[in-house]
């Protein structure tokens, strides 16, 4: 139970990071 619990906190986390890099990707493509 605690690794799986462990695991989904690292999926949020990369997810969380997917999206703000998407964000950020998208910001400069805008800027360009």
């Amino acid at each position: 139970m605690l690794m799986k619990r462990k695991q989904l906190q690292q999926w949020q986390i990369s997810l969380f990071w997917g999206v703000l890099w998407n964000q950020k990707i998208n910001g400069n493509k805008h800027q360009s």
